[in-house]
């Protein structure tokens, strides 16, 4: 429930005050991540070893699949066909992809989006509930410095950083190549160090491919036109 409520709250500050989500969410990160080094003075919060709890979290099924996969499923395919198959897949697309079109249409963006920081908030609330249940505890200051890996993640899975395209199998792809990078890179003996300046190529040469592929795309589909004018002409 707070993982929604945090995400309404981004989603108001940027649909009322016309704040870039980017700048909203990064700003947003900082405050909460204060607050959590407030909350727990600084200390990490260990001896949370409930049974249930760890059995719905931590547990291995059959003996050797963690708890961890059935929930990435779990969510990947409620995502999917959410995003496939219905009408607010429809309009998250089309407000991502052109914001002017989907208003003309009759599409509430702003709902759309503030439905989108909701889902995202309580989808990071989960995902922290079940990494604390795998780590047997907390600490104010776990994953600082993750937002790279989750870009390199989106991107790698072509998912567009200015809307109108994307896929949830396509994301989970991106973050296995993008975990599959890391490992192969201590498995060759490169430097820790390395692995950010890696992430940060391919990043950027994801991007640079998924505008070629576009810039492709667009001429495709602006000869197509002019041809069919021309035979209209004759």
């Amino acid at each position: 429930m707070l993982g929604a409520l945090l995400g309404l709250l981004n989603a108001l500050i940027t649909t009322r005050m016309k704040i870039p989500a980017f700048i909203t969410t990064l700003g947003t990160r900082s405050v909460f991540g204060g607050l959590s080094l407030i909350i727990a003075g600084g200390f990490p919060i260990s001896g949370l070893e409930a049974p249930t709890y760890k059995a719905v979290t931590a547990a291995y099924v059959f003996g050797f699949l963690p708890a961890q996969i059935f929930w990435v499923f779990a969510v990947m395919l409620i995502g999917g066909i959410v995003l496939a198959r219905t009408k607010l897949g429809y309009q998250i697309y089309a407000t991502g992809g052109n914001r002017s079109a989907a208003e003309n249409v009759g599409i509430a963006v702003n709902t759309v989006k503030t439905a989108c920081f909701v889902i995202t908030g309580f989808l990071v609330a989960v995902s922290a509930v079940i990494a604390v249940g795998w780590l047997r505890g907390a600490s104010p200051s776990q994953n600082t410095g993750f937002e790279l890996d989750v870009i390199a993640a989106v991107i790698i899975g072509g998912t567009n950083l200015f809307g109108g395209s994307g896929t949830v199998f396509g994301t989970f792809l991106g973050a296995a190549i993008s975990g599959m990078i890391a490992n192969g890179l201590v498995l060759l003996g490169v430097d820790a160090y390395w692995e950010p300046v890696a992430q940060g190529i391919v990043i950027i040469v994801a991007v640079a491919l998924d505008g070629w592929i576009r810039i492709r795309q667009a001429k495709a589909a602006k000869g197509s036109v002019l041809a069919q004018m021309r035979q209209r002409q004759q």
